[in-house]
């Protein structure tokens, strides 16, 4: 499937995405409901949601304005766009680590570590489905 990105800050875009990776963990107690072999209680546990991103910045100057940036807002959407397709949104991403950038002619390309983490009132990863 195609796809594009860009980065936000404030609502006007600041960066092109041209690649990414994602990463889930998820644990969850599973204990058997009383009287049945094929229901099951599961119990979640956090899920930690970890991945990259490769990232080209027109300039500089917008390189730096992202660089001062640590708490973001991530949104993936993965599908065709029409029917069935999936929007992740993490509400809170902390940025854990930038590459050596790679600088040209007043650009700049970077891949970007980033971690979700969770405040006492939102969630760390939020997924919805397209209806087909």
């Amino acid at each position: 499937t195609a796809w594009e990105a860009v980065v936000k800050k404030g609502g006007t875009s600041i960066g092109t995405v041209t690649g990414f990776e994602l990463n889930l963990e998820n644990s969850y107690d599973e204990a058997k409901v009383i009287g049945s072999q094929d229901l099951y209680d599961l119990q979640p546990k956090p899920i930690r949601v970890s991945g990259s991103l490769d990232l080209y910045f027109e300039s500089n100057a917008l390189y730096t304005d992202f660089r001062a940036e640590n708490t973001v807002a991530l949104q993936f959407v993965i599908g065709p766009g029409a029917t069935g397709t999936y929007t992740l949104d993490m509400t809170s991403a902390k940025i854990t680590a930038f590459g050596a950038p790679s600088q040209g002619e007043g650009f700049v390309t970077v891949t970007v570590q980033f971690e979700s983490f969770v405040h006492t009132t939102d969630t760390s990863l939020k997924i919805t489905r397209t209806a087909s």
